[in-house]
């Protein structure tokens, strides 16, 4: 099967994409990405790649990747957020046809990160080469902006929402990494064929610690990703002022992000137990989780946000490491079902606080059972082998459907 990927985002910069589409490519799938230049999450195009160029190169995996101009996302803001998105949606939609005119497609396969504008792309390619759309939503617009507050006028919410619902009936599948968005999906076209294909997990490398953090002695709570407003970290810093005068407890905030510059500030003002290593490369990661005691998640307290699974979910889990989090919804639930950790309501310090706290006490013994419960969970659930092959049976099953109308339209035209 010839797969083309088109996102925005994909190797060298951390996406799940990346393991996904060297899984399909190991599985014996052809597989082709249509993409960006990198430059998440500093917002600056990285060293050997040109905003305004496109060029092809090959990922280790042998997956060919196209590069369509695209302008960095800079220090984030409204305006270059926008620009960025835009620049990628229409050098896709419009270049990235010319670019892969020679290249064999069987399907097309779109992994839906903010903004889910780029499956516009996957609609011109499908008008184009006459083949099967899959659309993988990774998360719901316009809930989303909604829910962070990206946007707040309902008029232009309304819009935005009336343009998700035209692309949504314009793929021929709709994948959802949440249960939860079901419904959303169908509330918006009722007819669609909507499939709940969750998150594997970024593919860390199993060396030891490049970086050692000097954590020793510690009980040290890690977070990693990106910091965003939805990311609510706020709620990380209130707790950590809670337990300010537990000096044996060690927040970690791995990453960076457009709220970054405040919440240094604000570590700095108030001299809190929180250290800010900065962004580290995905290869990195799994050395900095074993030094870790807990891993921590959180969330803004929303009722449209907690729909999503939050991606890392998959990533912790796959560490051994226990989880503490500080969220609502989906992602909530799985915590408790996998019995990986302890969680409190989103945006809710004082109920983080007492959970590290009870985590700590818990001794040794319990926490390395909820690590490998969250082990278990994950080997079950999210498996990398298990979900390749379930996402290929998907695509081939979106190919079939497809070229069966296509031969009906075509025999009653005939009829005709």
């Amino acid at each position: 099967m010839n797969i083309l990927i088109i996102s925005q985002h994909f190797w060298p910069e951390s996406f799940l994409i990346n393991s996904v589409a060297a899984d399909l490519q190991r599985s014996g799938a052809h597989v082709t990405v249509l993409t960006g230049q990198p430059n998440y999450p500093q917002g600056k195009i990285y060293d050997g790649y040109n905003a305004l160029k496109y060029h092809a190169e090959k990922h280790p995996s042998g997956v060919m990747v196209y590069r369509v101009p695209m302008l960095p996302r800079k220090n984030g803001g409204a305006v270059n957020l926008i620009a960025n998105y835009l620049s990628f949606m229409l050098s896709a939609s419009f270049l990235g046809p010319f670019l892969l005119r020679k290249s064999k497609i069987d399907v097309i396969f779109v992994f839906a990160t903010s903004p889910v504008f780029q499956s516009l792309a996957g609609v011109v390619f499908r008008l184009i080469r006459r083949v099967a759309l899959v659309v993988w939503v990774q998360d719901l617009w316009p809930d989303v902006l909604e829910g962070t507050g990206f946007v707040r006028n309902r008029k232009a919410l309304s819009a935005i929402g009336f343009a998700v619902g035209w692309l949504y009936r314009r793929a021929d599948m709709i994948l959802v990494q949440s249960n939860a968005f079901i419904e959303d999906v169908l509330a918006r076209h009722p007819l669609a064929v909507v499939k709940y294909h969750p998150n594997t997990c970024i593919k860390l490398h199993q060396g030891g610690p490049k970086v050692d953090l000097g954590l020793g002695g510690k009980f040290s709570v890690m977070f990693a990703g990106n910091f965003g407003k939805a990311q609510a970290l706020q709620t990380v810093l209130e707790s950590a002022e809670i337990l300010r005068e537990h000096r044996d407890i060690l927040f970690v905030l791995v990453g960076t992000g457009s709220q970054a510059e405040a919440i240094a500030n604000t570590v700095a003002q108030k001299k809190l137990n929180v250290i800010l290593p900065g962004h580290f490369p995905s290869e990195e990661m799994a050395g900095l989780f074993k030094q870790a005691s807990a891993l921590l998640i959180t969330l803004t307290k929303n009722a449209l946000v907690s729909k999503t699974v939050p991606s890392k979910l998959q990533t912790y889990m796959a560490t051994g490491k226990p989880i503490l989090a500080a969220i609502d919804g989906e992602g909530s639930r799985l915590i408790l079902e996998a019995d990986a950790g302890f969680v409190s309501r989103a945006e809710d310090p004082i109920s983080l606080s007492k959970n590290i706290l009870k985590l700590k006490s818990a001794g040794a013994k319990e926490q390395k059972r909820l690590g490998q419960n969250a082990v278990d969970y994950f080997e079950k659930n999210f498996q990398h082998d298990k979900l390749t092959e379930n996402l290929l049976a998907l695509l081939e099953n979106a190919v079939t459907s497809y070229e069966s109308r296509n031969s009906k339209r075509k025999r009653i035209k005939n009829e005709n």
